[in-house]
């Protein structure tokens, strides 16, 4: 009998532990779950903050002139960065950038005015411009190797196992890719901006005299001086170069230099990026979109979303 009582006892010691440790795990997976939904409910917070943001980005082009674009307008001055809203929102001008992608044309012969401008902006960069002839052997059409250059052999004797698109680039991410190429030149240093900061691979086939970077400014001719370049800035800070005439009084210009750069230049815009962030607690959204503005309308070329 007391056998009996004794093993009566033992189970019922042992259903009470299964039993406390199913409550156990019960709530280990009631707090995770809840968790998991008070997670989903943050970051679903956050991505429609950033949304918000875009939205905002997309509206202020769309009230914008499009025929004229520069650094003293509104999307310009757009970096709304609020802790209490939880939302950021940047822009910048793709259009005011060289177009790499611009080497080319449709029919994937060079432009030859566009891909000396890369030379002498890797020049400028303190860089050997012959690294330019990689960049137009990873979006040129053949497999042949310019002097200088790379393609798939190059890319397999250096231990890679990729080689060259052979296209348009489609993300400035491939400047990575190419061989030869490394962080210092890309991100720049205190003294010099990065690649990154100069290049697209949108923007349309003429760069925006009254938001491009100096550099970008000085790449355009062998006969752009540095004289030049601090004119026209002193000209875009004065309220904007609307008309591309007003070249013709820089210091030490000359009818050839103009019409070359009548041929590249434009005052006006119609490709940005935007940089919206949308945050909830811990939770973050990033969105980064290129918008392209044509004809009164806002369209989305690109999108990345990040962490």
């Amino acid at each position: 009998m007391r056998d009996r009582s004794g093993f009566a006892l033992v189970l019922v010691l042992v259903v009470i532990a299964l039993l406390a440790t199913a409550a156990l795990e019960m709530s280990r997976e009631v707090k995770t779950s809840a968790a998991l939904a008070a997670n989903f409910q943050a970051r679903t917070k956050a991505k429609f903050k950033a949304l918000d943001g875009l939205s905002l980005a997309v509206e202020t082009l769309l009230y914008d002139d499009e025929g004229y674009d520069g650094l003293d307008e509104t999307w310009a001055t757009l970096a709304v960065e609020g802790e209490e809203s939880g939302v950021e929102v940047h822009m910048a001008d793709l259009s005011g950038r060289i177009n790499l992608n611009q080497c080319f044309n449709e029919q994937g012969d060079l432009q030859t005015d566009w891909a000396d401008t890369v030379g002498r902006l890797f020049e400028l960069l303190g860089r050997d411009s012959a690294l330019a002839q990689a960049v137009l052997d990873w979006i040129d059409p053949d497999t042949l190797p310019r002097m200088g250059g790379a393609e798939a052999e190059d890319y397999r004797e250096a231990g890679l196992d990729y080689g060259p698109r052979n296209d348009p680039m489609l993300s400035l991410k491939e400047l990575d890719l190419i061989l030869s190429f490394d962080q210092a030149l890309l991100k720049g240093d205190k003294e010099k901006p990065g690649l990154l900061e100069l290049v697209s691979v949108q923007g349309g086939d003429k760069i925006n005299i009254n938001t491009a970077p100096d550099l970008v400014l000085l790449a355009l001719d062998d006969e752009m001086s540095e004289i030049m370049v601090d004119e026209i800035i002193t000209l875009r800070e004065a309220g904007g170069i609307r008309d591309l005439s007003v070249l013709k009084n820089l210091t030490g210009m000359t009818e050839t230099l103009y019409k070359q750069l009548q041929s590249m230049l434009t005052v006006s815009s119609k490709w940005f990026q935007v940089d919206a962030l949308g945050e909830e607690g811990r939770a973050r959204y990033k969105l980064r979109l290129t918008l392209a503005r044509v004809e009164g309308q806002v369209m989305i070329a690109s999108a990345e979303v990040g962490p």
